[in-house]
């Protein structure tokens, strides 16, 4: 299972920013400036931890914390 720490972190390292900038709360929106980078960053996570998420999965994700919270509940139905 992969954890909410562990996904933060990495989020942190592919964009290049800060752990401690990367909130729960900041927009997805304010840490991607373009929007193929958040679509290969969803791709890099879902190889990275081996979780499949689908488009409606992200549907209504805004902030970071929201997309942890994806990965981190996919995860857990993994097992």
């Amino acid at each position: 299972m992969v954890t909410h720490a562990q996904l933060k972190t990495t989020i942190s390292e592919f964009l290049r920013v800060p752990t401690e900038k990367l909130s729960d709360d900041t927009l997805l929106t304010d840490a991607v400036n373009e929007s193929f980078i958040l679509v290969e960053m969803v791709m890099f996570l879902q190889d990275e931890y081996r979780v499949r998420i689908i488009q409606s999965d992200l549907h209504e994700v805004r902030t970071v914390g929201e997309l942890i919270d994806v990965f981190v509940a996919k995860s857990q139905q993994g097992k």
